[in-house]
């Protein structure tokens, strides 16, 4: 089995994509067997194409820019490991089974070990505000988010309890999405946005548009059927960062935090 390693050399997207047909065709439009969004690419910009136990990639366009092994070209062979970059994409040839699927139980293994890892840590800490700011920590590290927010209700009043930021920058409550917090208190129900600038409720907001935010995850702190306040993650760097799971994942938490 042939298959192609796929990974976006800015944002955090990888994907595999398995050769069953003769002909794979790569572009940005809709239609093409491997679609890459990317401007720079043509709407079909190349083919791999299988002949008996070979295989070759071809541009399909005189303007297409197809680099293999970081050499410029129209055409060229493919054998394990050889290198094609389109526009923002590195698109690696691959020969047997696709990595990702054997490795998905160590994944999900590391992940398990992870979430025992801030569960370990947590019962060490003996105060509110140190249970908090390992909890964030933690959080962040497992989604790959940028920064962690736990705000509190107190008399209507919005307090920062813990920040987490994997940069040095001081964050406070500024850098979060009123919007998207006021949308949790009012519904007590989680959110999650994958491309907030464009999101069709929160896109608008002032907030959203000023922070220029991308992925965010908020979830209520409920005690019994109090609101407490809200656990928030950000990664403004990344797009569709965030998943159903990781939601599922930040409720838990939440819970346990409340």
């Amino acid at each position: 089995m042939a298959w192609l390693d796929v990974r976006h050399t800015v944002r955090d997207d990888r994907r595999t994509h398995r050769l069953h047909k003769v002909l794979t065709t790569i572009g940005r439009a809709r239609g093409n067997d491997l679609v890459l969004d990317d401007a720079g690419l043509a709407e079909s910009h190349a083919t791999v194409l299988r002949q008996g136990t070979a295989w070759s990639v071809a541009s399909n366009d005189r303007q297409a820019s197809l680099f293999v092994d970081g050499r410029r070209t129209r055409q060229a062979s493919l054998g394990p490991g050889t290198e094609l970059m389109l526009g923002a994409w590195k698109v690696v040839f691959r020969e047997g089974e696709p990595v990702a699927e054997q490795t998905e139980e160590r994944v999900a293994l590391s992940l398990l070990e992870e979430l025992v890892q801030i569960s370990s840590e947590m019962m060490r800490d003996t105060t509110p505000q140190r249970l908090f700011a390992t909890l964030l920590q933690g959080l962040v590290r497992v989604t790959r988010a940028e920064k962690g927010f736990i705000i509190l209700l107190r008399d209507g009043d919005r307090q920062l309890a813990a920040v987490h930021n994997v940069s040095d920058e001081v964050l406070d409550l500024s850098r979060i999405s009123d919007s998207i917090v006021d949308r949790v208190v009012q519904t007590l129900e989680p959110v999650i946005v994958s491309d907030a600038l464009h999101d069709t409720h929160f896109g608008r907001a002032t907030s959203v548009v000023d922070l220029k935010l991308s992925s965010v995850m908020c979830v209520p702190l409920l005690y019994r059927n109090d609101l407490l306040g809200v656990l928030y993650l950000g990664n403004d760097a990344i797009t569709g960062l965030f998943t159903d799971a990781d939601l599922a994942m930040l409720q838990v938490w939440a819970s346990q935090a409340s």
